[in-house]
């Protein structure tokens, strides 16, 4: 007996995770520079590969600063 896998819309309590095209809309940037910036940790990923809308907002925030 094989198991179907559904891709489920996770939404924690700010809502659903964001994809690295998401970010990259929400930025104006190209998807490649969402995914340097995460692999050199400089905006806040979630392990999985996807992005909380709330910690990219704090980190806008912080970046006006």
């Amino acid at each position: 007996m094989s198991l179907a896998v559904e891709a489920i819309a996770f939404e924690p309590e700010g809502g659903r995770l964001l994809t690295a095209s998401d970010v990259a809309r929400l930025l104006g940037m190209h998807v490649d520079w969402v995914y340097a910036q995460s692999r050199a940790e400089r905006i806040p990923t979630v392990k999985l590969g996807r992005y909380r809308r709330e910690a990219i907002e704090a980190w806008i925030r912080e970046q006006e600063r």
